[in-house]
């Protein structure tokens, strides 16, 4: 479990400091949650965007990590992951099954 836990580090938000809900990879080559790098990208200063890790210059373009997703979530449902730092994506995943499930209340959270 601690190796998991190791490998599953490396998709950690360099901003939020959680693992990602919807992850994406920026220009920078690393992962990020989409709200969290699309807030920095959106109050970076004209022609000023950097990357929020090395300082280095990049693109606004994000791409889904799909792969990094399915995999948190298959790690996250089968308990294979600390709590510590899974707290946001564990949230998410227990409201989406409700959602499913026909929860109104969580039809309506997952909309925000």
């Amino acid at each position: 479990k601690s190796a998991i836990n190791e490998a599953v580090k490396e998709f950690i938000c360099p901003i939020s400091l959680e693992l990602p809900v919807e992850p994406v990879t920026a220009e920078d080559g690393r992962v990020y949650n989409r709200v969290d790098i699309q807030k920095h990208i959106d109050t970076a200063e004209d022609d000023n965007l950097r990357s929020p890790v090395t300082g280095a210059p990049m693109g606004p373009t994000l791409v889904s990590a799909v792969q990094v997703q399915n995999t948190l979530h298959a790690l996250i449902e089968s308990g294979s992951v600390e709590d510590g730092f899974a707290e946001r994506l564990k949230t998410f995943l227990a409201t989406r099954k409700k959602a499913e499930a026909g929860d109104p209340e969580a039809m309506c959270d997952l909309g925000d």
